[in-house]
């Protein structure tokens, strides 16, 4: 629920959430890097690697594309700290 509320829409079915939330989803699920530790699966670390890995890898373009689009705009570390931010304040429940 984390990755619809951060990258996603409430309102509409899995099937239809953005590629990133499913993706996330994925890699998050046991398809990502080191997604199998003990330390990240099923954990908030685990899940915020996911989107890590996500932003840096797997979006769609080439890789000049997103390390470009990165410097100019600043994507990747945006969205990731929103993610860390919006994780850590769940925690704090």
């Amino acid at each position: 629920m984390q990755l619809v509320k951060a990258f996603g829409d409430e309102s509409l079915p899995w099937e239809e959430q953005p590629r990133a939330v499913r993706v996330c989803f994925e890699l998050f699920g046991g398809k990502g890097a080191g997604s199998e530790m003990l330390s990240a699966y099923g954990t908030l670390f685990g899940l915020t690697e996911a989107v890590k890995e996500y932003h840096n890898w797997r979006m769609k373009g080439s890789a000049g594309e997103r390390a470009f689009g990165s410097l100019c705009f600043g994507a990747r570390g945006r969205a990731q700290e929103q993610f860390l931010k919006q994780s850590v304040s769940l925690s704090n429940l």
